[in-house]
């Protein structure tokens, strides 16, 4: 609890004394099984700009998620974006693959790191990125069912040739149910434009189902 403590309290007054933006961040995950192994995903996801004010980015995600064994997890997943800049609206279309590799650090803590390839076809170019995040999952609250986490999201983009956006993350997930469960994270991204970068704080919601 300590951790969590000593990571979130910097980004939240580094996040009240910015002057950037907030936004917010729907999410909801529907997750089929299929085989034991195998499971078929859904990935809708809304985001509003402007101190949460203007809709701007809508996805939808479908993909399989495959889990090799105990400590890997292969993902081949489809996501249609539709995404709105200087009031204009442009769609694209991202291809990609996810190889997940999970570890038990302890018997309350355990770390994840995933890598993600994507073949963004935009209305204007076409170009690959790479996207790498890694996940500390910390102690449970076992009474509530809560699961606490920390994480780092870079993206590398192959037609700019260099890392473009950062993500830091810290939320908590919670077991409602046997199929229900809850999500709640504060994101602070920053993003590279010329020279210069920018920081964009950012509200999470999720909710997931598996079937």
């Amino acid at each position: 609890m300590a951790l969590l403590v000593a990571v979130f309290l910097p980004l939240f007054v580094k996040a009240a004394l910015a002057e950037s933006d907030w936004e917010y961040w729907s999410q909801f995950e529907a997750k089929i099984e299929l085989k034991n192994d195998l499971s078929l995903l859904v990935k809708p996801e809304l985001r509003f700009s402007d101190d949460m004010s203007d809709h701007y980015y809508t996805h939808l995600e479908i993909g399989l998620d495959w889990k090799v064994n105990s400590w890997l997890a292969v993902s081949p997943c489809y996501r249609h974006v539709e995404q709105k800049k200087n009031d204009n609206w442009s769609t694209e279309k991202r291809p990609h693959l996810n190889a997940t590799f999970k570890l038990k650090m302890s018997e309350k803590i355990k770390i994840s790191n995933r890598f993600r390839l994507e073949y963004r076809i935009m209305e204007s170019n076409e170009t690959f990125r790479y996207t790498n995040k890694t996940t500390l999952f910390l102690p449970s609250v076992t009474e509530f069912k809560i699961e606490p986490y920390l994480a780092d999201e870079f993206f590398y983009d192959f037609d700019e040739g260099f890392h473009n956006k950062n993500r830091i993350f810290a939320g908590a997930e919670m077991k409602i149910t046997e199929n229900w469960k809850a999500g709640i994270a504060y994101i602070l991204e920053s993003r590279k434009k010329g020279d210069d970068w920018t920081d964009v704080n950012v509200l999470v919601t999720t909710i997931k189902y598996s079937f």
